[in-house]
C-alpha cells in the first residue's frame, strides 16, 4: 500500500486543506510536480498551516497580521518556534522546517534553478553533507547497514520522503490544533510512530 493510501492519517491532511481553503487534493498531487514547482508549493502550504494553526491555538483575530508576517524558518522567532512553544510542534520538527525553508529559498529568487533536482544535488555532495540532511530532514539514525540503505534511497528518492515527512508532519499539526494530546487510540498510535521516526 502506497504511504499516500492511509486513509487515517490523509483524512487529517485533507481536513486541514479544507479548513485553510486550499484546493481538495493538492497535498497529493505535489508528488507529480518537477522538484522547483514541489518544494515552493510544500513550503507555502507548510508556513500557512503553521499561521493556520497557531491563530487557532491563540483564538485570537487581531493577531492575524502580526503572525502572517513571522518568518517561517526562524526556530527561535519565527512561525516554527511559535508552533513549538504553543505545543504545535516537537523540537524535531523544527529541522524539517529549516531545510525546507533553506531550499525554497536557494530556489524561489532564482528562475535559473527551475530544473532544479533534489537526488542530482544530494548525490553531488559528500556523505557526511548528504548524511547531515537526511538526519536533519527528521529521519532517525538506525543500525550502520540499515543506516547506509536508507541514505542511498534518500540521495535517490529524496523528494518521496520529503513528501512522506510532510504528510505525517501536516496530519500531527492537524491534531494538535484540536487537541493539546492526542485522545484516540488512532491518534496516540500516530504520536507514537512520528515521534520514533523522526527522532534523532
Amino acid at each position: 500500500m502506497s504511504w499516500l493510501e492511509d486513509e487515517e492519517v490523509m483524512r487529517h491532511v485533507e481536513a486541514l486543506e479544507t479548513e485553510m481553503g486550499v484546493p481538495a487534493g493538492f497535498f497529493r498531487q505535489l508528488g507529480v510536480e518537477k522538484d522547483w514547482s514541489f518544494i515552493i508549493q510544500l513550503h507555502a502550504l507548510v508556513e500557512s498551516a503553521l499561521a493556520h494553526a497557531i491563530l487557532l491555538r491563540l483564538a485570537d483575530k487581531r493577531l492575524e497580521e502580526f503572525v502572517s508576517r513571522l518568518n517561517v524558518g526562524n526556530n527561535r522567532m519565527g512561525k516554527a518556534g511559535l508552533a513549538v512553544a504553543l505545543g504545535l510542534l516537537e523540537p524535531h520538527d523544527l529541522e524539517f522546517v529549516a531545510i525546507l525553508s533553506e531550499f525554497r529559498n536557494r530556489l524561489v529568487h532564482d528562475a535559473r534553478q527551475v530544473g532544479f533536482s533534489l537526488a542530482d544535488y544530494l548525490r553531488s555532495l559528500p556523505d557526511s553533507k548528504a548524511e547531515s540532511y537526511y538526519l536533519r530532514w527528521g529521519f532517525a539514525k538506525t543500525k550502520p547497514d540499515a543506516h547506509l540503505t536508507f541514505l542511498d534511497i534518500f540521495r535517490t528518492a529524496p523528494k518521496t520522503l520529503f513528501h512522506v515527512r510532510a504528510f505525517y508532519f501536516l496530519a500531527m499539526l492537524y491534531l494538535k490544533t484540536r487537541y493539546p494530546e492526542p485522545k484516540s487510540p488512532f491518534e496516540k498510535a500516530l504520536a507514537e510512530v512520528v515521534a520514533k521516526a523522526y527522532s534523532r
